[in-house]
């Protein structure tokens, strides 16, 4: 099989690789227009490749920006090559059979995800989220670790929800929203807004 390369120079490129090998993918390296610090890399045992020209047609590939924003424009920069987008699901997390997993979704250890949901293209979902029935989450989002959708919630494309932020049943959170950590949201957020407290305003 083709090496994994994860496309990203941070932290949550270097959270990608750990991933791909626990889901038993040989991983190539790192490719980003900004050299990774060595030291990190290093530690992981992984190397820097290149700069983004240096991904090929054929390549097994994920994206490793942690802002939704940043990975949807690198996938936009990516769109002339043909790639295979790998979907990465921890062996410690329980997905149902029915769950409906895009191109390119990661999905990190000890998560949950229930009946009837589908997520998008390039989601990730941190350590320890709980998406319960129903969900529906568009491209590009980010959950960080221990976030909870309660069933029939509705995320829009390029959303980031902080850690530990709980969203009541039926809520909808529109395109390139901020949902600060810790939140706990109980009514529909707009798009582009950044909502923050108990309950969650902006």
């Amino acid at each position: 099989m083709t090496p994994l390369v994860v496309v990203g120079s941070g932290g949550h490129a270097r959270e990608l690789v750990a991933l791909g090998r626990a889901c038993g993918f040989a991983v190539g390296g790192l490719v980003s227009d900004e050299e990774p610090v060595v030291g990190p890399m290093t530690r992981l045992g992984v190397s820097w490749l290149g700069p983004l020209a240096s991904v090929a047609d054929g390549d097994r590939v994920m994206l490793g920006h942690g802002l939704p924003a940043d990975r949807a424009q690198c996938a936009a920069t990516l769109s002339t090559v043909t790639l295979h987008f790998e979907t990465l699901v921890h062996p410690s997390s329980v997905v149902v059979d029915d769950v409906r997993l895009a191109e390119g979704v990661a999905v990190h250890g000890l998560c949950h995800i229930s009946t009837g949901v589908d997520v998008g293209r390039h989601v990730h979902l941190g350590a320890s989220s709980v998406l319960a029935h129903d969900v529906r989450l568009g491209a590009f989002v980010t959950l960080a670790p221990r976030v909870v959708l309660s069933g029939g919630v509705t995320v829009g494309e390029r959303v980031f929800v902080g850690a530990g932020v709980v969203v009541a049943p039926g809520c909808t959170i529109g395109d390139d929203a901020v949902v600060s950590a810790g939140a706990v949201v109980t009514r529909d957020v707009p798009s582009g807004v950044t909502a923050k407290g108990v309950p969650a305003r902006w």
